[in-house]
């Protein structure tokens, strides 16, 4: 079980760049309020360099979240860390409903 007051994030490395991401976010009632942190360069290789990414992702608002790497990403949950190399990892929100 997880409180209004966790947080969770995901790291993992961008292939193509070579560059450490990080993404924050909030919980209880849906993961949201998202932040990015990396390098001008692989920010640039998500946006094309179109839009404020951080601003695009504060809006995001999901029940459900799926990652996949072929190198490897580690998510916290809480006081919780998952690994996974060369697969996904999907988590979806029980409540509510």
């Amino acid at each position: 079980f997880l409180s209004a007051w966790e947080q969770g994030r995901v790291e993992f490395v961008n292939s193509v760049t070579g560059k450490p991401v990080l993404l924050e976010f909030h919980l209880p009632w849906a993961f949201q309020g998202f932040r990015a942190f990396t390098d001008p360069e692989t920010e640039a290789y998500y946006t094309a360099g179109e839009y404020p990414w951080n601003q695009a992702l504060a809006r995001e608002r999901r029940k459900t979240l799926a990652y996949c790497s072929e190198v490897g990403l580690a998510l916290k949950l809480g006081s919780t860390w998952f690994r996974v190399e060369k697969g996904c990892l999907r988590l979806r929100l029980l409540w509510p409903p």
